[in-house]
């Protein structure tokens, strides 16, 4: 005999992802497996578009939020917006000193053995 199919209301599933709850955290608030609940979403189309539906929910929210404190001229909302959707980094790009200094000292070579050894004139060797 198969096993009676636990009813799950797909607006509470929602509601709980909506809330940033985890998948083991919604299994738990539903009092059904974490098991059940893969299977769920497995299966059921509508059960796992209810879980994306309230966590992209959850994440809209957050963003709106995080958005009007950064348009109201919270600093470290400025910064996490510019580093997460803007792709902004505070990596600097080090130039590595000791090429720059071989660079200058071949310069400096070359600039002294022009003053020392005159340069032929390709006309008046002919």
């Amino acid at each position: 005999m198969a096993n009676k199919l636990i009813e799950i209301d797909l607006s509470e599933v929602e509601r709980l992802a909506g809330l940033g709850l985890s998948q083991n955290e919604i299994a738990a608030s539903l009092d059904i497996s974490v098991d059940t609940l893969a299977r769920r979403k497995k299966e059921f189309a509508e059960f796992a578009d209810a879980l994306k539906r309230g966590k992209a929910n959850a994440k809209s929210e957050i963003a709106n939020k995080l958005f009007i404190e950064a348009k109201a001229g919270n600093i470290t909302a400025i910064i996490w917006i510019e580093k997460t959707r803007f792709g902004f980094s505070e990596k600097l790009q080090i130039e590595d000193v000791r090429d720059a200094e071989k660079s200058t000292a071949k310069e400096r070579l070359a600039n002294a053995l022009t003053r020392f050894i005159p340069k032929s004139d390709s006309a008046s060797d002919k």
